[in-house]
C-alpha cells in the first residue's frame, strides 16, 4: 500500500508541475491527463486493498464474549492466559 500511495504522490507532483510550467498546449494536457490517471489507480489499488483487510474484521473479529473476558481479567491485572 505504501508504494501505490508514493506512486499515486509522485504521480500527483508531476502532473502539478507540468500545469505549472505556464505552456498551455496538447503536449502539457496530456502530461497532466497521463498524472491524473496514474494518480486515480494507484489510489484505487491502495483503496482496495484498504477494503479487503478491513473486511477481515467481519469474520476474525475477537467474540464478544471473549473479549470481555480478556478485558475484565486485563482490567484489575490477572492473568489474561487462564
Amino acid at each position: 500500500m505504501d508504494t501505490e500511495l508514493t506512486a499515486a504522490r509522485l504521480a500527483w507532483r508531476s502532473m502539478v508541475d507540468a500545469a505549472n510550467r505556464g505552456r498551455v498546449g496538447p503536449e502539457v494536457t496530456n502530461e497532466v491527463m497521463i498524472g491524473r490517471t496514474l494518480v486515480a489507480q494507484a489510489a484505487l489499488r491502495s483503496v482496495e486493498r484498504l477494503f479487503r483487510d478491513v473486511q477481515g474484521a467481519r469474520y476474525h473479529a475477537l467474540r464478544g464474549p471473549a473479549q470481555r473476558r480478556y478485558a475484565g481479567r486485563l482490567a484489575p491485572g490477572l492473568d489474561v492466559n487462564e
